[in-house]
């Protein structure tokens, strides 16, 4: 009876722990829930609110806007938005070039049809990223010139009846070309990094 009872003792503790070890926490987050990215002002003082393509966006400063942007990827796809170009002190002295970009962009199209790869000629797809509740899919496309080297990454999600985009376009010179000293080269990995927390603040409105 002893023995028995010691089994039966032992079987109610296991389940008192185990409904407690697997419990929900309070810390886990619906996947229902949307996760607002809460912005830095002091870091991201320039906010800019576009009507036309339904977005609300906060920069670092000196960011130059371009509206009435048109980014031709071919005959058939011809993308508008607003591009942000980086500022002086992001290239100045380095081998990045001023043209280098973040950029939003829209295409109408059925939602079934939205995908990063769909803002390219060529790209390679890399999958998801949830992004402040949405779903985002990503490609990204590697190019390059005479002299010059092309690193684009497209993050898409399907909004009302448009196809957003957010497009990274970093553009630089290989830095071999240049007189030892003369220039230094640019940190990619932080510069896709001011432009991850743009993304990253970035609302679109439904």
């Amino acid at each position: 009876f002893m023995k028995t009872y010691h089994y039966v003792l032992v079987f109610v503790l296991l389940v008192i722990l185990g409904s407690w070890y697997f419990r929900p926490s309070k810390d886990i987050v619906k996947n229902n829930d949307p996760v607002v990215v809460e912005v830095d002002l002091e870091k991201f003082p320039q906010k800019y609110e576009s009507e036309e393509y339904k977005f609300v966006i906060n920069l670092p400063k000196d960011f130059t806007v371009t509206k009435d942007y048109s980014n031709f990827i071919s005959p058939e796809k011809v993308f508008t938005g607003v591009k942000f170009v980086i500022p002086e002190e992001l290239h100045k002295g380095t081998n990045l070039s001023s043209d280098s970009h973040i950029a939003i962009e829209r295409t109408k199209i059925s939602p079934d049809l939205c995908g990063a790869e769909l803002f390219f000629a060529t790209s390679e797809s890399t999958g998801f990223e949830d992004i402040n509740g949405r779903k985002f899919t990503k490609a990204i496309s590697l190019g390059a010139g005479v002299g010059n080297r092309y690193d684009e990454t497209v993050y898409a999600t399907p909004v009302g009846e448009y196809c957003y985009a957010i497009r990274y376009f970093i553009h630089y010179s290989v830095i071999e070309n240049y007189s030892p000293g003369t220039v230094r080269e640019f940190d990619i990995s932080m510069l896709k990094g001011i432009f991850d927390s743009i993304r990253n603040n970035i609302v679109i409105r439904d």
